[in-house]
């Protein structure tokens, strides 16, 4: 648990540490501002060798080349993964902070990539003995991708990444089953600003021209 604390701690440093350095620039010149929400989230992540759908939403405000926000994610129930008969169903629902770094936006596809640190909690239902046992849990997932702009309010985010979930302490599983490789697909409905840094070099162009 220590050093699961120790981890969130630097990370959430450096990413203080970024939006410090961006809001600089911010303040010196043009760069974009705006906000959004994701009503569609979507996770397929690694269990026990296999991989399962997770779903939910988020938020987020835009400056520059950045976005931070919050996020929420539940999976379907795992309720088809036995260890030697014992477990009946096994869930996994996290949250917490989003951050994003977006560049080359005004783009209609451009690089994007995300990272979520979450807090949630592994559910477990024992069916030998008819209980239920529940482990709070810390989850990382850092994601890499490509974001294609649909309408100016519309975008859509392909992406691959890896979950790492800490401090599962049950004696039927533990967080590796939950660690592993993931893919994603989200959704952002929102005003994403425009870049006017790049309008400003496309008026210099056509007055040259």
């Amino acid at each position: 648990m220590k050093k699961s604390i120790i981890l969130f701690s630097i990370l959430c440093l450096t990413a203080s540490s970024l939006l410090a350095q961006r809001d600089a620039t911010i303040f010196k010149g043009k760069q974009r501002g705006g906000f959004f929400f994701t009503p569609w989230l979507t996770e397929y992540g690694q269990f026990g060798g296999d991989t399962r759908p997770s779903f939910g939403g988020g938020f987020g405000v835009i400056t520059g080349d950045l976005f931070i926000g919050g996020y929420g994610l539940g999976n379907t129930d795992f309720d088809d993964f036995v260890n030697n008969g014992e477990i009946e169903e096994i869930s996994l629902a996290h949250g917490g902070l989003w951050i994003g770094y977006v560049p080359l936006q005004h783009k209609a596809i451009h690089p994007y990539s995300n990272l979520r640190l979450g807090w949630g909690a592994v559910k477990i239902d024992e069916e030998t003995v008819n209980t239920s046992t529940i482990d709070g849990v810390n989850v990382i997932t850092p994601e890499l991708g490509v974001e294609i702009n649909v309408f100016r309010w519309l975008r859509i985010a392909g992406t691959g990444g890896y979950r790492w979930v800490n401090d599962v302490d049950s004696p039927s599983v533990d967080s590796k089953d939950f660690n592993g490789w993931t893919a994603g697909l989200n959704v952002r409905i929102g005003w994403f600003g425009r870049d006017r840094n790049w309008q400003d070099r496309d008026k210099a162009r056509k007055l040259k021209d």
